[in-house]
């Protein structure tokens, strides 16, 4: 039940359902202490709620939610060598590690805590994949698991061991992709990882490894926008790469590769139509950003001006219509800021 209101975007409804469902399941457990079932059927309960109230932004909750689940998962893999206990422990260290420290979604900051989770996590993982070389659906897993432990790694500051997993991730998406090349999912997986390394390598200063990488991430991106040129979520990646690349251009003195960067920026940008998600609007402002800060790190102040005031505009409009997430709400200000300080040149 919560579910489907969950994929109706109902969340309030999803809270109220899950709830109620939680609520018997903890009657039953307390009356048939023991019973597998109905453990299994609570721990359910609690992540689905914590899944609910987290789309909801109750982030607190929603963490307390995901350890009783964990520490339920716990007790149920003690004694059990059954896939499914395995599996669903996997997936509770993943909810608490999301919630953490997950830098691509919301989370409550502590890189170090959601890094501990996600090599537990990724732990068992391991072992699943190990278990059964042919079971697809733990391969993956696992190579999604070393994407998140990446990622925690990076906003830890541990930049080799981000690294390191996400070539192991990027390894394994490809030997996937190599038996489905189809797969539409996997494509973006190496598009992604690819742009975290390219990310991650002009971190540690390797401008030209970053470059290399951020190149054939957008190779791929454009690929995908050739075959459909109306999926706003392909030109959100592409614009997102693109900012992202167009500064380590800049580091490494490549003026005319800038350049290049920044005509696509405009043409990608320009190709965002009416009905697109939040994140195309608010990523087209962060590209005109960077694109101010590429001119004025050339002392263009003219250039440097008015993709600042680009930027001010688009973010008015954002404004209009959506209410900023927390790790965005600061950046209308930040290119306000950015403006004023060119008009005093």
């Amino acid at each position: 039940m919560s579910r489907t209101l969950n994929s109706s975007h109902d969340i309030e409804g999803s809270v109220r359902a899950t709830r109620k469902s939680m609520a018997i399941y903890e009657k039953l457990a307390a009356q048939s202490l023991g019973d597998r079932q109905s453990q299994d059927g609570l721990a359910e309960a609690y992540s689905a709620l914590g899944v609910s109230l987290a789309r909801k932004g109750a982030l607190p909750e929603a963490l307390d939610l995901y350890r009783k689940n964990l520490a339920l998962r716990l007790k149920l893999r003690e004694g059990s060598k059954r896939v499914h206990e395995k599996r669903q422990l996997m997936l509770a260290y993943s909810h608490v590690g999301d919630t953490l420290g997950n830098p691509d979604q919301p989370n409550i900051g502590d890189a170090a805590g959601a890094l501990d989770a996600f090599n537990h996590m990724t732990a068992i993982a391991e072992e699943m994949a190990a278990a059964d070389s042919s079971d697809k659906n733990a391969r993956f897993d696992l190579s999604m698991s070393y994407l998140r432990t990446g990622s925690a790694a990076a906003a830890a500051g541990q930049g080799d061991a981000a690294l390191m997993h996400y070539r192991k991730s990027l390894a394994m998406t490809k030997e996937l992709q190599a038996g489905d090349p189809g797969n539409g999912r996997l494509r973006v997986n190496v598009i992604y990882l690819k742009m975290r390394i390219g990310k991650q390598l002009a971190a540690a200063g390797d401008l030209a490894g970053s470059i290399r990488d951020y190149r054939e991430a957008i190779g791929l991106g454009q690929e995908m926008l050739k075959k459909d040129a109306a999926r706003a979520d392909t030109r959100v990646s592409l614009l997102k790469m693109s900012r992202e690349l167009v500064g380590v251009l800049a580091k490494a003195g490549d003026r005319p590769g800038a350049l290049g960067v920044e005509a696509s920026i405009v043409q990608l940008a320009s190709g965002i139509k009416e009905g697109a998600p939040e994140s195309a609007w608010v990523e087209i402002a962060l590209a005109y950003y960077a694109l101010g800060q590429l001119h004025e790190g050339w002392k263009e102040w003219v250039e440097a001006r008015g993709w600042y005031r680009k930027s001010v505009d688009q973010w008015a409009v954002v404004q209009g219509r959506f209410t900023l997430s927390p790790a965005m709400a600061g950046q209308p200000g930040v290119a306000a800021e950015a403006l004023a300080r060119m008009e005093k040149k």
